[in-house]
């Protein structure tokens, strides 16, 4: 069955939807097979990957109008389930209390690939906490500056929530994105996470880079469109480290 790996962070502005995308595609560059599930109603991630947003998505699925099989798009970053209806934005009062409906969508075709990567929204909401409880594994991306970090305390009280009914959920470890290793309050952010006993810190960072952009905008991976560069290095390393630690 497909390892289930959940990009989390209710901060926005992290680099969630990257991480996700850069996630899917260094996956299968390094030879294992993957699915981006795009949770989040903004639907970045969709877009970035060229999905089709007039087909039937992640609401469709949750809601059992239908299958997941039935909803994945293949895309030249991936396969993707994506995020193409603005009902999810009302998901919160519709499900509520209802933890369990991504993780019920996605069992059937975990057999299908060897790693799930689920995209959240920038919110401890419902689709949150769904992508959560259906994860094994929790990749949490965060800035090196006080507002970003400001919310991990939340984020781990709830994983620790879930936990009480999913005791094999875990936080594989914090992941800076945008690091300036030359700037003093950078090495002291590391320093601070890495000083938090609940908190595995990558020792690969993530250096800020226009690249991204460009990558996004041509609706490209990361590895297609610049494989030499130093951002697209930094997230093979990372994806390698995960891997190792797995």
């Amino acid at each position: 069955m497909a390892r289930i790996i959940t990009i989390a962070n209710q901060k926005g502005g992290v680099g969630k939807s990257t991480t996700a995308a850069c996630m899917t595609a260094g996956l299968i560059h390094l030879g294992q097979t993957a699915l981006c599930v795009d949770a989040d109603p903004q639907g970045n991630l969709s877009h970035a990957f060229g999905a089709d947003v007039s087909c039937k998505g992640l609401y469709e699925g949750l809601t059992k109008e239908v299958t997941a099989a039935d909803l994945i798009q293949t895309t030249p970053q991936g396969d993707i389930i994506p995020s193409t209806n603005q009902n999810l934005v009302g998901v919160d009062n519709e499900f509520r209390g209802q933890i369990t409906l991504l993780e019920e969508l996605l069992h059937p075709i975990g057999q299908n690939y060897q790693y799930l990567v689920i995209d959240t929204p920038p919110s401890l909401g419902i689709l949150m906490i769904n992508a959560l409880f259906a994860s094994n594994d929790i990749i949490i991306p965060t800035n090196a500056d006080v507002f970003s970090m400001q919310g991990l305390n939340q984020l781990y009280h709830s994983i620790d929530m879930l936990k009480k009914h999913k005791p094999y959920l875990r936080v594989s470890g914090v992941i800076l994105t945008r690091y300036n290793a030359y700037t003093t309050f950078s090495r002291h952010a590391r320093q601070a996470l890495e000083n938090r006993t609940d908190t595995y810190v990558y020792k690969t960072s993530i250096r800020e880079s226009i690249t991204v952009r460009e990558a996004q905008a041509k609706r490209q991976s990361l590895f297609a469109y610049a494989p030499r560069a130093g951002v697209s290095k930094d997230y093979l390393n990372f994806i390698k480290e995960y891997l190792s630690n797995a």
